[in-house]
């Protein structure tokens, strides 16, 4: 007689699901690992897949009978990790199979808050980086005012100083000229005391 127990192997679309989508851990694991291994080694054709998709059908509301337990199956179960769940049935087929995508989405959405959290990160960095990179121009600027503000009285101090020493050269020049024409200046200092005496005379 055929012992059935009633796992339901994936097709070809639940195959491609369940091989881009592995499970996390656990029971869902273990179910999906048995079925997959199952398929891979026993290809059914479409008949027989439609077959076992009925005869799931039909036993999904009916309990396992206990005096047809699979004692050497239990006990490979049990050796393997004491499986805490089987897929059984189509319905908790398609529960674990919810149960899986919204896990992997769960993990996905959380890579990506992750993903989003960490680009926050360096957007907040980047806009301190920017701070102190304008504040750092704001100084160079001040700074480049000084320095043409010092530039521009430095060049009018050495303009200054140019006209003073021009000043100096020719004062001494004018020195030099009267000491070396001593006698001049006596005679120009006593034509200048003669008029002085005339004009004493006349008046």
């Amino acid at each position: 007689s055929l012992h059935t127990r009633s796992v339901l192997l994936p097709t070809s679309r639940t195959r491609l699901a369940m091989a881009t989508l592995p499970p996390r851990s656990g029971a869902f694991s273990e179910g999906y690992n048995f079925a997959y291994a199952w398929d891979k080694k026993v290809p059914l054709t479409g008949q027989q897949n439609a077959a076992i998709s009925a005869l799931s059908h039909t036993l999904a509301d009916r309990p396992f009978p206990a005096h047809l337990q699979d004692a050497d199956n239990d006990s490979a179960f049990e050796e393997a990790g004491a499986v805490d769940a089987a897929l059984v049935n189509t319905h908790q087929f398609y529960k674990w199979f919810v149960q899986l995508e919204s896990a992997m989405k769960s993990e996905i959405d959380e890579k990506y808050r992750l993903y989003e959290s960490t680009l926050q990160e360096h957007v907040n960095t980047c806009d301190g980086i920017l701070r102190q990179v304008d504040d750092t121009l704001n100084l160079f600027e001040q700074v480049q005012s000084l320095h043409s503000r010092a530039a521009i009285r430095i060049q009018t101090l050495h303009d200054a100083c140019d006209q003073l020493l021009m000043d100096k050269q020719r004062l001494v020049g004018f020195a030099e000229a009267l000491r070396s024409h001593p006698s001049e200046i006596q005679r120009a200092t006593s034509k200048f005391s003669s008029f002085a005496r005339l004009a004493q005379f006349l008046l």
